[in-house]
């Protein structure tokens, strides 16, 4: 460990001044450190490995290229004391830790240190924020599974140098591999209108396809009939949520047996306990009886697991870009709802139930989402949460997505975002809607708010979530949006516009 600090620190110094950031901005939760609460309390928080060697090179950069540093997070409740615990305070030039868009930090930031936004450098563990604040003209750095590892930040800054020589170019991110790709909201090509160029996932192999199918029936416990007819098809959804073409998309995806975040030597059974969990949602007591008497530990072992990597498709199948396709020219290009989902009831430190959690529609606690699809192709294009029930949808709307739309660029709703019209949506009530017009937009907006029902289809997200870790929820939430993105593509698609 000493030996590659030393030499990561070679490296820093020798590096041009000129090509170094003015200011290196890094989220906190999931990207310094993991992150996990209960009723808003830290509980067992660690720093990441890659963060604690980048945190000792912190002084380096001050004292050689006059780098300052910074925090921007939204973690209100224990950000600030953890800095504290962790003795780390001290290495930041500012730490803007509030409720808000980091588009909004990053505002705040430009006025406290006078850099401009191309001579900042991001890390952030979420896709859609490092692309919102790599629009604004910083290099942003997505890295999903937070900084676990120096080579992270030393490959971001070689890249920032490179960047910065080559024009400081807007919407640029690089990947935790280094590559660097465009951000969603960045100009991209002419809109496809063919399916074929839109679609994200690989085409499934037949001979996988045969061996999930048996794996499948295994599970099930039933005889594999010899011809897949609609009754199979209904009996097989019913257990795992998906087709079996589907299931095999994802299995190459994931690619489990190099993937590091998979336990070693998966196998298809294992994707299936995790969707079968997913679409039952029973108890892991229940679920490993189900499987054929397994003990509780053992699909424990591989269902969050491949959940997690399920989830983490959302940043190849769900692209902002992908609202243009078969664009006409029209000033709306997405349809855009919340969604919320039942939780176990909150309650605050004095044992009162909590009021952030507070759900009209359930008179109950739940979490909430954001969800945009593709007016045209009836794609999700943008998902966003979870957030606090109380939050509202158009605080969601505010957060993030209306700093994404280009200009005149607007969002067809419901009359919930009335008060966002008519700027940045067009809604049944807003100003200048026609009869006519309002029965086509009412035509699409059925049609996503049927999306929605699709991820409901899901009993993990359709039920009371048991489970007592946000991190958890979100990781179901997207897996069921990969699941409902693939099986679109699969050929499972909506009514037409």
């Amino acid at each position: 460990m000493t030996k590659a600090i030393n030499t990561n620190r070679a490296f820093i110094i020798n590096m041009p001044s000129d090509y170094v950031p003015d200011l290196i901005v890094f989220d906190l939760d999931r990207t310094i450190w993991s992150s996990s609460s209960r009723n808003g309390a830290p509980m067992d928080v660690r720093l990441l490995p890659g963060a604690k060697s980048i945190l000792e090179t912190i002084p380096t950069l001050q004292a050689n290229n006059a780098t300052k540093f910074a925090v921007a997070s939204n973690n209100t409740n224990w950000g600030k004391s953890m800095l504290q615990q962790f003795q780390i305070a001290h290495l930041f030039n500012y730490v803007e830790i509030r409720s808000g868009s980091k588009v909004a930090h990053f505002k705040h930031l430009r006025r406290k240190s006078g850099v401009p936004f191309n001579g900042m450098l991001f890390f952030d563990d979420r896709k859609e924020i490092a692309d919102a604040v790599s629009n604004l003209g910083a290099l942003a750095v997505h890295a999903p599974r937070g900084l676990q590892s120096i080579n992270i930040f030393l490959t971001a800054m070689k890249q920032y140098s490179r960047w910065h020589a080559a024009g400081c170019r807007r919407g640029v991110v690089v990947a935790a591999n280094g590559k660097l790709h465009a951000a969603r909201g960045s100009p991209v090509s002419s809109p496809a209108t063919n399916k074929a160029e839109w679609r994200r996932s690989p085409f499934p192999r037949p001979s996988l396809m045969a061996e999930i199918v048996k794996a499948g029936y295994d599970i099930m416990q039933r005889t594999q009939p010899e011809n897949w007819c609609t009754k199979a098809n209904q009996d097989w959804r019913a257990s795992f949520g998906a087709g079996p073409s589907s299931v095999a998309i994802v299995w190459q995806m994931i690619d489990p047996l190099n993937n590091p975040g998979i336990p070693n030597s998966p196998q298809l059974h294992h994707l299936l306990w995790a969707l079968k969990f997913m679409k039952t949602y029973e108890t892991d007591r229940n679920l490993a009886s189900n499987l054929g008497g397994k003990d509780v530990k053992t699909p424990r072992k591989w269902v969050k697991p491949f959940v997690k990597e399920i989830a983490r498709l959302c940043e190849d199948l769900i692209r902002w870009e992908d609202r243009k396709l078969g664009d006409t020219g029209s000033d709306c290009l997405v349809n855009v709802d919340g969604i919320h989902c039942r939780v176990q009831r909150k309650y605050t430190a004095g044992g009162g139930v909590n009021s952030k959690f507070y759900s009209e529609k359930f008179n109950d606690s739940a979490v909430g989402y954001e969800t945009a699809t593709c007016i045209k192709t009836g794609k999700y294009v943008w998902i966003n949460g979870p957030f606090t029930a109380s939050f509202g949808d158009t605080p969601m709307f505010r957060q993030a997505l209306r700093q994404m739309l280009e200009r005149g660029e607007r969002a067809e709703a419901d009359d919930g975002y009335i008060g966002l019209a008519p700027s940045f949506a067009s809604v049944p009530e807003g100003m200048f809607a026609d009869r006519i017009s309002e029965q086509q937009k009412g035509v699409s907006r059925r049609r996503h708010e049927t999306s929605n029902k699709r991820l409901k289809q899901w009993k993990v997200l359709a039920d009371t979530f048991r489970h007592d870790t946000f991190e958890f929820h979100r990781d179901c939430f997207y897996a069921a949006a990969a699941m409902t993105q693939i099986m679109l593509e699969e050929g499972e698609c909506l009514f037409p516009v």
